[in-house]
């Protein structure tokens, strides 16, 4: 009987593996998704997604599209880290205390707070989002400085497409809870260019002592974060994409949004959700072309608009059913 019931819980939680990197929306990712021989949770949320690793105990990865000015002013932090109630044995909050590393945000909870709003910034303190990073690496130097500019990069550029992660070659340096200690972290960025299918890359490799202030000092190819990661990016691209990934590409094109400030995309509270149509249109439609009803989290959030029905409903409150 045992056996039986351990086949069906283990086949179950295969089931919603499946279901969850079936229904991921493709906005936050281009070029599909990450592929590794390990398997990953592909956890949805508001302004994210994230490929979560049960045997590193830490996000592999972490993708988020930054499209136009941020329109959200950012909410107060919760007092601690949050427990992912889609992902079952998580680290916690507590897992990190004393232990000398941070917990580092891999979406930013302040970029993703402005540009998806106070929902979706509460999100990002999910420990599914979390790495353990040195001080010197999260909180000061390159990776604030790196954030600092995809606060802009929507605005500087209509859009980009960021994938995050861990840089983990050697699983064997772990806390006491058996969380792994990455090498360090990376970054890619990808802007296409407007009115073209034409792709721009930036890729960042950093360690956990950044020792120069300069991001250039990181910048790698994708093929080389590749080889540090396992992951293999972009799978649905062209192969013509290939010679981008091999390429170790210019960085000063992402200092741009450096001239874009945050604070004169703050909008007004009354402004922060689109405003109702006088008539009809009482969905919200996500980016995703999902139906969305009045009391969903992802009603009135992100990108979308006030319509009538769509032809596919929200998992989560039912859409028009």
């Amino acid at each position: 009987m045992f056996p039986l019931l351990a086949r069906t819980k283990l086949f179950l939680a295969y089931l919603a593996c499946a279901l969850l990197t079936f229904a991921a929306p493709a906005d936050h990712l281009i070029g599909g998704i990450p592929q590794t021989d390990e398997g990953v949770q592909v956890i949805e949320r508001i302004g994210y997604l994230a490929g979560y690793s049960q045997q590193a105990r830490n996000p592999a990865w972490v993708a988020y599209r930054l499209r136009g000015a941020p329109a959200f002013r950012t909410a107060p932090r919760p007092g601690q880290f949050l427990d992912d109630p889609s992902v079952h044995g998580e680290p916690r909050h507590r897992d990190y205390t004393h232990s000398g590393y941070d917990r580092g945000h891999l979406a930013s909870n302040a970029v993703i707070g402005s540009y998806f709003g106070p929902a979706a910034q509460r999100e990002t303190f999910y420990m599914t989002n979390i790495l353990p990073q040195t001080p010197q690496l999260n909180r000061r130097g390159v990776w604030r400085q790196i954030e600092q500019l995809e606060m802009g990069m929507g605005a500087a550029f209509q859009e980009v497409w960021v994938i995050t992660g861990a840089i983990d070659t050697d699983r064997s340096n772990r806390m006491p809870s058996g969380v792994s200690i990455p090498e360090g972290s990376f970054k890619i960025i990808v802007d296409q260019q407007p009115g073209t299918q034409a792709l721009r890359v930036a890729a960042f490799a950093f360690p956990q002592d950044p020792q120069s202030p300069q991001l250039s000092a990181y910048a790698v190819s994708v093929d080389r974060v590749e080889q540090l990661t396992g992951l293999d990016f972009f799978p649905d691209l062209p192969a013509s994409f290939e010679s981008v990934e091999r390429a170790r590409p210019g960085t000063q094109w992402i200092t741009a949004a450096g001239t874009e400030r945050r604070e004169s995309y703050a909008l007004a509270a009354a402004s922060k959700t689109p405003p109702r149509p006088a008539s009809g249109g009482s969905y919200w439609i996500s980016s995703t072309g999902k139906t969305h009803r009045s009391g969903c989290r992802y009603f009135a959030t992100g990108n979308g608009a006030y319509a009538g029905v769509s032809g596919v409903n929200c998992k989560l409150c039912g859409g028009a059913r």
